[in-house]
């Protein structure tokens, strides 16, 4: 379809990963790496260091993870990387996790910036107001953003990962979406 570039904002598996289900994914990945490369970051439900082998795979394109955050430049775009917090990663020396989510997203609106092309932010968050597929608002998580939070990364697209019922917003007129699961996983 003429893609020049695959992001995954997280959640490949639902649980921790079989080794035929890693198997599967290594395929899959492998599949869309011959036509573009791809970015991954880690969702809520991926287990550390199930996502090492990815760019391990022999591939005609780049296929690139994130366990936490960093900063990929794929096919002229620059994509500020943010995988699901964990709360012991973002919790320490008194700060609180949701001030710490602030401040990463603030070194990566400084990186992304520093990049003359379209800049996205792929991140697998919790946006405060987001909708489960039944139409109820989520409320009350701990390690949620709002869309003001989004914003201090200052990128032109917003590519999120967690929510799995497609919804959209507008974040200092860039499009910050939630493409939503192919199929109801959760029930």
């Amino acid at each position: 379809r003429g893609c020049d570039l695959l992001l995954h904002a997280g959640d490949l598996f639902e649980r921790r990963s079989t080794p035929l289900e890693r198997a599967a994914a290594a395929d899959w990945i492998s599949d869309v790496a011959k036509s573009m490369p791809v970015v991954m970051v880690r969702g809520n439900h991926d287990h550390l260091d199930e996502h090492d082998l990815w760019p391990r795979l022999r591939t005609l394109h780049p296929v690139s993870t994130h366990e936490r955050m960093g900063l990929e430049v794929v096919s002229g775009v620059a994509v500020g990387c943010m995988a699901w917090p964990r709360k012991a990663n973002v919790d320490s020396a008194g700060v609180d996790a949701r001030e710490a989510m602030r401040a990463a997203l603030r070194g990566l609106g400084d990186m992304l910036e520093r990049h003359d092309g379209p800049r996205i932010l792929l991140a697998h968050a919790m946006v405060r107001g987001s909708r489960t597929s039944t139409g109820q608002e989520l409320i009350g998580s701990e390690l949620e953003l709002g869309l003001e939070d989004l914003a201090l990364a200052r990128a032109d697209l917003y590519a999120l990962g967690h929510i799995h019922a497609h919804q959209s917003w507008d974040v200092a007129g860039a499009p910050a979406i939630y493409p939503g699961s192919p199929r109801r996983a959760n029930f």
